[in-house]
């Protein structure tokens, strides 16, 4: 479908409208002109047609109205301004939008990403170990912590930075929101750093006098300035690497326009200047050699002003060189550029520079627009090389929004459910003609019947067997478990019996003892009376 879909794009872009000989009444492929083809208006066509099968700057455009090619190249025009205008979004005063919100939270996880790579924790480490043994250390005659000037023009410095940029290092270093009201920036920054990075309210409540108010110990001093010294050089280090990263798509200045101090090599050696002991190394030196690189300069191509108000502005190929740049994600097309582009060569240059990043990335432009003609300010050419240039933008956008879209979870759903129904309709009508069409008998009605009354049939005498077993089965049952308590029975009353004769046995063993017993004592008590009786008559007849 994808490849269909840019067959048909192909062959309606491909499409021109065929042209009309004014001085003869056929057309140019020889035809007699038909009546739809006398009726066309020639100075008002279809707009629709005309916008998207003919290129109005190009070809046919004798037969256009001016009005309607004005309204194009105005249209083509902004639509050049607002692909190189930055977008809006991340203003600082505009933070109501969910939108916003959420660009904003995913630069600051960005941004403390790149703070704790292990790329930069390295030379941010060796940093903190020079400051800790103060190889490198502010001024002892700068106390930085009570000196509200010194204070200002650390805050000076740090100001050189674009507000949008500055907020965002500090949030990712505080890991923390800095809350800025609308139209108050500047002056929320500078609070924010007057209070997180030229003070802590940790040192201070560790550092104060235990029994004296507002009195610090003699070590506070020298912990502040450590402090500062370093979340200086950490705040500097992670704006010069967030901004070589490129982690903002449209890329905003790093310093202000205005600001005199548009390196980052200058912010350091102008703080050196002001704190950093005279007779120390320079400290650009001393962070080089521990692994501490800035090299972001500022240049007038950061500060080009990109927006387009007209199309002589295209001339200098600066704008076209940034929309190519846009278009193909070639980030290094702009530092190829010829500035100031004064003279007609480098014009013609800095355009060929675009056309050819683009014909590189497969871009398929006109080929009778040369770099020559849009740095002359061609109109036609020009506003043909951008009607071309969106063209296959659009294209592409559409071709990408068909695709993804008909990959959704709805549309498979939907096409799951149209298939059901539609494969639903298919069968009813399919029986439905052949019900219609055909001529039922009343044998092809005797043999539905029987059709219908076979399985019937087997159903009843699958019932019959089913129920029929299930009637012998409980038959059965009863059977077995009247058996059962038969031999149950006669299993009891055959163990009584023998239990019995076992107890009579034993009680005929038991009496006979007994008896024998008995027989024995009365035996010997009888013995023991005639012996008494003999033995008194026996001392009766001695006495005699």
């Amino acid at each position: 479908e994808k490849s269909q879909l840019q067959r048909t794009l192909h062959n309606l872009e491909n499409l021109a409208v065929r042209k009309l000989n004014l001085s003869s009444s056929t057309i140019e492929d020889g035809r007699p002109p038909s009546p739809v083809d006398s009726s066309i208006d020639l100075t008002a066509p279809d707009p629709f047609l005309a916008a998207t099968t003919l290129n109005p700057f190009s070809e046919g455009g004798l037969y256009l109205s001016e009005e309607w090619l004005h309204a194009q190249e105005h249209e083509l025009i902004d639509w050049a301004g607002r692909m190189l205008r930055p977008p809006g979004e991340l203003e600082l005063d505009r933070e109501h939008s969910h939108n916003t919100l959420y660009r904003l939270n995913a630069l600051r996880a960005t941004a403390f990403n790149l703070l704790i790579a292990p790329e930069t924790a390295m030379p941010l480490s060796k940093v903190k170990v020079a400051v800790e043994k103060k190889i490198i250390c502010i001024r002892a005659d700068k106390q930085l912590h009570v000196d509200l000037g010194l204070q200002d023009k650390v805050i000076s410095l740090l100001m050189n930075y674009n507000p949008l940029w500055l907020r965002l290092c500090l949030e990712a270093i505080f890991q923390c929101t800095i809350d800025l009201k609308r139209h108050s920036d500047s002056a929320g920054l500078i609070n924010f750093i007057r209070k997180r990075v030229i003070s802590d309210d940790f040192i201070k409540e560790s550092c104060s006098h235990p029994s004296i108010p507002y009195m610090m110990l003699p070590e506070f001093e020298d912990k502040m300035k450590k402090f500062t010294l370093y979340k200086f050089l950490v705040l500097v280090y992670l704006l010069d690497l967030v901004k070589r990263k490129k982690v903002m798509l449209h890329d905003p200045c790093l310093f202000k326009k205005d600001s005199k101090l548009k390196s980052s090599k200058e912010i350091l050696i102008e703080f050196n200047k002001i704190f950093i002991p005279c007779g120390d190394t320079s400290i650009t030196k001393v962070l080089c050699m521990i692994g501490y690189d800035v090299s972001h300069h500022q240049t007038y191509l950061h500060e080009f002003d990109f927006t387009l108000n007209n199309r002589c502005e295209l001339r200098d190929g600066v704008r076209l060189t940034k929309l190519a740049e846009i278009l193909v994600g070639d980030n290094s097309l702009c530092s190829k550029l010829r500035l100031p582009a004064i003279s007609s060569l480098q014009k013609k240059f800095n355009v060929e520079v675009a056309i050819t990043a683009l014909k590189n990335a497969g871009y398929d432009l006109p080929l009778n627009v040369s770099a020559k003609n849009i740095s002359d300010g061609h109109k036609e050419k020009t506003l043909s090389f951008l009607w071309h240039l969106r063209g296959i933008i659009e294209k592409r956008a559409a071709i990408l929004i068909v695709s993804k879209w008909r990959k959704t979870k709805l549309l498979r759903q939907d096409r799951s459910n149209y298939l059901k129904i539609k494969n639903s309709f298919i069968k009813i009508q399919k029986w439905y003609r052949k019900m219609k069409d055909s001529k039922r008998s009343n044998e092809e009605i005797e043999q539905g019947k029987r059709e219908r009354f076979i399985p019937i049939k087997e159903a009843a005498l699958y019932t019959q067997r089913k129920f029929r077993a299930n009637k012998l089965s409980r038959q059965t049952r009863t059977s077995y478990v009247s058996l059962r308590e038969t031999v149950m029975c006669v299993q009891r009353t055959f163990r009584a019996k023998r239990l019995a004769r076992q107890d009579r046995l034993s009680f005929l063993t038991k009496r006979k003892t007994v008896v024998y017993m008995q027989r024995k004592f009365r035996a010997n008590r009888l013995a023991r009376q005639e012996r008494q009786s003999f033995v008194s008559m026996r001392e009766a007849a001695v006495y005699i």
